[in-house]
C-alpha cells in the first residue's frame, strides 16, 4: 500500500502542482515551475534539470508513475529518489531521443552516471517504476519488466522523491497516477527472516 499518491485530478494551473490527492503535504518545487493540465502533472517552465518532490517519510521505497507524452519531444525525463535538495539526489532518467535509460547521482550539483542501457523506449501510457531498496540497490522498470539496475549508497536516508524533466514544456510530457510505497517494514522483515535462518 502506497503511503503517498497523486492522481492529479484537479483544476488546471501553471504555477504549482499544489496538494496531492492523498491529502498529505503538498508538492515542493525544488527547481522550475510545475502545474496541472488535463488532470496530469507537467513542467511549465523552460529550464533544465528541474524537479518537484513529495516527502514520503521513507527512504526505502518504490516510486511508480504513468508517463503520458504530449506533442513534440523533450530531451529527457524521469524520476528522482532520495532527494535532499535540488543539488543532491538520485536520478532515474529516460532519454527518448536516444532510447536510453540511466541512473545518475547528483552530488553537490555534479552528475555521475551509475549505469545505462539502450535501446529502451517508453511510450504514452507506459508505467515507470523506480525501486530504492535497503541494500542500496536501484532498479528501473517499464511496465513491470526490469530495464536497468545500479547500486549507490548516496543519500540513502533521504525521504523525498518525485518528478524530473529537462527542457521545453511545450515539447514535454505529463505524469499521471503517481505513488510512493514505503518498503521499510518489508525490508526489515526480510532481514529478520534471514537472521532467523542462520
Amino acid at each position: 500500500m502506497s503511503n503517498r499518491s497523486d492522481n492529479f485530478n484537479r483544476a488546471d494551473t501553471t504555477n504549482n502542482i499544489n496538494g496531492p490527492s492523498d491529502a498529505g503535504s503538498s508538492w515542493s518545487q525544488l527547481s522550475g515551475t510545475w502545474g496541472i493540465s488535463s488532470n496530469q502533472a507537467y513542467k511549465s517552465s523552460t529550464g533544465s534539470q528541474e524537479i518537484c518532490v513529495l516527502d514520503a517519510n521513507a527512504a526505502v521505497v518504490t516510486l511508480q508513475v504513468t508517463l503520458s507524452f504530449l506533442t513534440g519531444g523533450a530531451t529527457d525525463l524521469g524520476a528522482v529518489v532520495r532527494v535532499s535538495d535540488n543539488s543532491n539526489y538520485i536520478l532515474a532518467v529516460y532519454n527518448h531521443a536516444t532510447s536510453t535509460v540511466a541512473f545518475y547521482t547528483n552530488i553537490a550539483g555534479s552528475f555521475t552516471q551509475l549505469n545505462s542501457a539502450s535501446p529502451v523506449a517508453y511510450a504514452q501510457g507506459d508505467v515507470m517504476v523506480v525501486d530504492a531498496d535497503a541494500g542500496d540497490n536501484l532498479t528501473m522498470k517499464k511496465n513491470g519488466a526490469t530495464v536497468l539496475t545500479a547500486t549507490s549508497s548516496f543519500n540513502n536516508t533521504a525521504t523525498k522523491h518525485g518528478l524530473r524533466m529537462n527542457g521545453d514544456p511545450a515539447a514535454s510530457i505529463g505524469w499521471d497516477d503517481f505513488s510512493i510505497t514505503d518498503n521499510t517494514v518489508v525490508a526489515a522483515s526480510a532481514i529478520l527472516m534471514g537472521q532467523a535462518l542462520l
